[in-house]
């Protein structure tokens, strides 16, 4: 308990069924000399149940608030066990989300923890702790940590979260020296988050900043008023690819609504193509309506049934307002009947479909034609095209290319000259990378990024990336 301010914190732990094993209870009566400060709280029988209903959580949302209000003065620590149901979870969670129960149950500083191991059910454990930085302790100090325990063995990640402890940090980085020293395991901090700023009446500055202090000139004049020695340009480049060919009458899936992460895609049929400016006009299910789109926004009906990986990129058959409509989302895991858990891409909401079959779930991207010899890239190639650069650009660098045996797969080519540098890398793929800088002080009679860009353009590669 030695997160806890508090020399003799009251503890509740929550568990699961009260004839099961419950760890963390177990713990604390080990390493506490005082069980009464530590009291369970086991899940409601009625609750253990697939088919328990909403009187039966009411029923057991009373039982739970009378057992807290007459157990404890104020609850200074909080530990969720692995073993404690989602239901109790939600009981807990509304019950806390009650202003007045909240004041009366929760200690100024409190301390919630949930000790999680991989088991695929966690994510109801994640978020009930970020309901507590957002509904139940709003204002800081709060703090919500995602933190580690491992050894060669195994691994236990921990989520804890703090309310009114301006000194939790200290506390829990002392916490986990004196664990990695006495028990031999690592112990890491992965990702942390703070509560609101809380409003302080009648604040007094200890050095006032007022507008004038603050350069107020318009960005784009501060640009340009800049004296810049050097220039930088990263470009990164892939082999442009193109789609096989669609033809009239055949169906396809067309991106519907196009957006990086939510895109919804919908079945049509190719009415007409255009090959001038390579477009295509779709007709949608039941010739609701037509719409003119590029091929980039087209793709390929696939009924394939490979097995997919955990992690891949997939669209998902879904049904919105009755009509067949494919969403953009990523593999979650694999069942044990072979379906799939697919987690949908939304914005606002965790979107899971725990079981899905092989044949409602396509890739996202369709698979490419095999590359042409011509469209195949080489270390010679890629070498002839940044000398025709250099050509181009009147520079005489120091040029050396370490290849394959070295470094992987493809080349890295190094160039330096008086007045830049330039480092180009591939792959031995799809992907190149170059990494030029020029120093504007010396007086190049020009800057080469364009010569470099027409050159590899030659080579069938087109920016995807530049900074």
């Amino acid at each position: 308990m030695q997160l806890s301010p508090t020399s003799q914190p009251e503890t509740l732990v929550l568990c699961g069924d009260q004839s099961s094993m419950c760890s963390s209870l177990d713990a604390l009566r080990h390493f506490n000399s005082s069980e009464a400060s530590i009291v369970p709280m086991f899940a409601c029988p009625s609750l253990l149940d697939d088919d328990s209903t909403q009187g039966d959580m009411l029923a057991c949302e009373e039982e739970i608030r009378d057992m807290l209000q007459r157990s404890f003065n104020t609850i200074d620590v909080m530990i969720i066990d692995p073993a404690t149901p989602l239901r109790m979870g939600q009981v807990v969670h509304k019950i806390l989300n009650q202003a007045f129960i909240t004041h009366e149950l929760l200690a100024d500083k409190f301390v919630a923890m949930a000790p999680m191991f991989e088991t695929g059910d966690d994510e109801w454990r994640e978020a009930l702790m970020e309901r507590f930085r957002t509904d139940v302790v709003v204002f800081n100090p709060v703090y919500l940590v995602q933190s580690y325990f491992e050894d060669k063995l195994s691994s236990l990640q921990m989520h804890l979260f703090s309310a009114g402890d301006t000194l939790f940090y200290s506390r829990l980085t002392k916490l986990g020296a004196i664990i990695q020293k006495e028990l031999t395991v690592d112990f890491g901090i992965t990702g942390g988050k703070s509560g609101v700023t809380s409003y302080i009446p009648d604040f007094n500055a200890s050095k006032p900043i007022f507008n004038e202090d603050y350069d107020v000139e318009l960005s784009l004049a501060q640009w340009h008023s800049q004296t810049p020695v050097a220039h930088q340009e990263i470009l990164q480049m892939e082999i442009e690819q193109h789609p096989h060919p669609i033809h009239e009458g055949e169906r396809v899936l067309a991106n519907f609504r196009e957006h990086p992460l939510e895109g919804i895609w919908a079945i049509g049929t190719v009415n007409s193509s255009n090959p001038i400016n390579e477009t295509h006009e779709i007709v949608f299910a039941r010739r609701e309506f037509s719409k003119t789109m590029e091929r980039r926004r087209l793709r390929s009906l696939d009924n394939s049934t490979s097995i997919l990986s955990k992690g891949e990129i997939v669209l998902v058959r879904t049904n919105i307002n009755g009509k067949e409509r494919w969403r953009q989302g990523y593999i979650k895991g694999i069942n044990a009947d072979a379906t799939y858990q697919a987690r949908i891409m939304t914005l606002d909401q965790d979107l899971t479909i725990a079981s899905v079959l092989r044949e409602d779930l396509m890739h996202q991207y369709e698979t490419m034609p095999p590359l042409s010899v011509s469209q195949e890239m080489t270390v010679a190639k890629l070498e002839h095209a940044v000398e025709k650069a250099f050509l181009a650009s009147s520079i005489k660098p120091y040029l050396r290319v370490v290849e394959s045996e070295t470094v992987g797969l493809g080349c890295i080519l190094l160039a330096t000259w008086k007045s830049g540098n330039l480092v180009v890398t591939w792959d031995g793929k799809m992907h190149v990378d170059l990494n030029l800088v020029v120093d504007l002080e010396a007086g190049e009679a020009s800057n080469p990024v364009e010569a470099f860009r027409n050159a590899l353009s030659g080579l069938g590669l087109g920016v995807v990336g530049r900074d």
